[in-house]
């Protein structure tokens, strides 16, 4: 059911646990947007960013990030979704990059990064406000 009063919202945007699960959730996305932004883009960071290729892959996440911020339903629904697949992702970019010879200690840390997050980004998912009580509006 969709919820549109102040009263709620206010105590989702002070309730810690839904803002950490959202938080972790971000950066579980983003180390595995960076994974494959790491493979399938060449050149360094700074040079990778002139590429359209990088905005590309940039743009769905920043689009959810932006959203699951602010709490919106879609974005909510897709937050478990992502924190299951993205250590998924972020492991296949792992093993890719080991395969071709890629320093592929780089690709480890980002797949520990997204791993913890996922997991922590769960946990605290499952006791939050936004999980008993689904998002605002």
């Amino acid at each position: 059911m969709a919820r549109n009063d102040r009263e709620y919202w206010a105590r989702l945007r002070v309730e810690p646990r839904s803002q950490w699960a959202a938080g972790l959730a971000v950066i579980a996305g983003l180390a595995v947007t960076l994974a494959v932004i790491g493979l399938l883009v060449p050149g360094n960071h700074f040079e990778s960013r002139a590429n359209p290729l990088y905005w590309l892959l940039m743009l769905p996440l920043v689009w959810w990030a932006s959203e699951l911020m602010g709490f919106e339903p879609l974005a909510v629904q897709i937050m478990p979704w992502v924190t299951s697949l993205a250590p998924l992702g972020s492991a296949i970019c792992l093993a890719v990059a080991f395969s071709i010879g890629e320093p592929w200690q780089i690709w480890l840390v980002d797949f520990i990064i997204c791993i913890c997050a996922s997991i922590g980004s769960r946990m605290t998912y499952r006791d939050s406000l936004l999980q008993r009580e689904g998002p605002s509006r």
